[in-house]
Parts: structure tokens; sequence; C-alpha cells
């Protein structure tokens, strides 16, 4: 690692994505959620609206089937990825988005060269845990 202030960022971006997954639903049940003993608990349904419906996106049929872990992998995936764009003297990092879904990189954005776009493709590569990676970065003409 180049510097302390990558390992910062990798760290904290993968900190935060776990802690997201985990507000999400990814956790265990807490033993403060349990009604005594001898006692039922009934909770309400929440209220249910038509904005709320559709703000809220349906769930990816993919998505449900991943853990925690798997989320938290493909964020460590991606802000390696995105360390190394930053360290590279070649790309703009803040042009080029880095996503990750069961360790498949998917880069995007706007690049100046094919140089580029090709030397963003081989750092998402040779990146630890990426298995898979796709370019739909465009070249600014």
């Amino acid at each position: 690692m180049k510097s302390p202030i990558l390992r910062t960022a990798i760290l904290l971006t993968a900190g935060g994505l776990a802690a997201s997954a985990w507000a999400a639903g990814d956790r265990p049940a807490t033993t403060t959620d349990r009604a005594p003993a001898g006692t039922t608990q009934t909770m309400p349904a929440p209220a249910t609206t038509d904005a709320t419906r559709s703000a809220t996106p349906a769930p990816n049929a993919s998505d449900s089937d991943r853990s925690a872990g798997d989320v938290v992998g493909d964020a460590a995936i991606t802000a390696r990825v995105k360390a190394s764009l930053i360290g590279d003297d070649l790309t703009k990092a803040r042009n080029i988005n880095v996503d990750t879904a069961n360790a498949a990189v998917t880069l995007k954005g706007t690049v100046e060269s094919q140089a580029e776009a090709d030397r963003a493709m081989e750092i998402a590569r040779s990146t630890d845990g990426v298995q898979a990676v796709k370019s739909e970065l465009t070249i600014a003409r």
C-alpha cells in the first residue's frame, strides 16, 4: 500500500458498506426483540402507501441470495480497485466508477484515451479477488 491515507480510505469504505448491509437487514436477531417467556408479541405491519411502494425498489433475486459476507467481500474488492486506480499515474480515478457484484467488477465512466481505459481494465483484472472485469468506459472526444 503506497499511503496510509489509501489504507484508511479502503478500511472506511469496507466498514461503511458492511454497516449498510447490516442496516439493510443482513443481521442476526437480537435477544431484546423477544417477548417474555409464556407470552406472545404481535407487531403491527408497517404502513405502506403508494409513495413508499414506488420509492422502495423491488429486491433483486440475486441480492437476496447474497450474505453480508459477500457484500463486504465485494466492497473490499471495490475499495482495492479504486485505491489502485487512485495510485496510478495514468488513470483519473475520479472519472471511473467501480461496481462489484459477486467478484465481477464493472468499470463505468468517461476516460480521456483508450490507453487510460486499457490501464483501468488491467488494474481491475490484477486486483486480488476479482474474477471478471467488464468495461462500460467511454472515451471522451
